[in-house]
């Protein structure tokens, strides 16, 4: 079990800054939607998982995620399918999303922010396709800030 802090608006409206979530790290594989805590340069962030092993992942220009996953695509899930113009997350980190078509690996899974226009994820080239040795855990308990509704 891990406990992390939820900084910044990327998972809103279901996650919000000063949030918190226990996460287990008894996890061999996540499924399409679950939440999940990654580590990225020491940071844990919380994520959803978009696209898993085996997935084909196109990334436009625009944010915009589409999916292929058993013979059919699909659009990305989430609060927002595009970004906005800005160029960095109420955090500071660059939004600069990377254009492209992967497959991915074995190993790998393809993490979103609900709030697209607000998230650092694997559209962009900071995080990427994210190995699952970087996933800590599935997030089990989301605990509110006081004075949230």
């Amino acid at each position: 079990m891990g406990a992390a802090k939820v900084t910044g608006e990327s998972m809103s409206p279901f996650l919000r800054s000063g949030d918190a979530v226990i996460y287990s790290r008894r996890v061999e594989s996540y499924e399409r939607g679950a939440l999940v805590v990654c580590d990225i340069d020491g940071t844990l962030i919380v994520k959803r998982t978009a696209a898993i092993p085996g997935d084909f992942v196109q990334v436009e220009e625009s944010g915009r995620v589409r999916i292929e996953s058993d013979g059919e695509m699909r659009e990305a899930e989430g609060a927002s399918t595009e970004a906005s113009a800005a160029k960095q997350s109420s955090s500071g980190m660059s939004l600069e999303i990377v254009p492209r078509q992967i497959r991915l690996k074995g190993n790998e899974y393809f993490l979103l922010g609900d709030n697209r226009e607000m998230s650092v994820d694997s559209r962009t080239a900071r995080i990427g396709p994210v190995d699952a040795g970087r996933i800590e855990g599935r997030v089990l308990f989301v605990i509110r800030r006081v004075g949230r509704s």
